[in-house]
């Protein structure tokens, strides 16, 4: 049951991430980083490797974007 209960926080706070990024708060790419973090936990104790390596992308471009959106939203480059 509480497994169950952390992947449904979990895609509460991905479709968090989701409507924030829509809403162009910079605070969508920390709900991403976090969720993609337990993503790859769970994937990772199921041994599904390529979901695994997917997250491990996502979380390290939710990083990315995190550091991009450091100036009020605008792309730093």
């Amino acid at each position: 049951m509480i497994f169950a209960a952390f992947t449904w926080l979990l895609f509460a706070l991905s479709v968090a991430g989701g409507v924030a990024n829509i809403r162009k708060h910079r605070v969508c790419f920390l709900l991403w980083g976090l969720t993609g973090l337990g993503w790859l936990t769970v994937a990772l104790s199921y041994g599904i490797w390529a979901q695994a390596a997917r997250e491990a992308v996502f979380t390290v471009l939710a990083c990315v974007g995190w550091w991009s959106w450091r100036h009020n939203g605008e792309v730093v480059t």
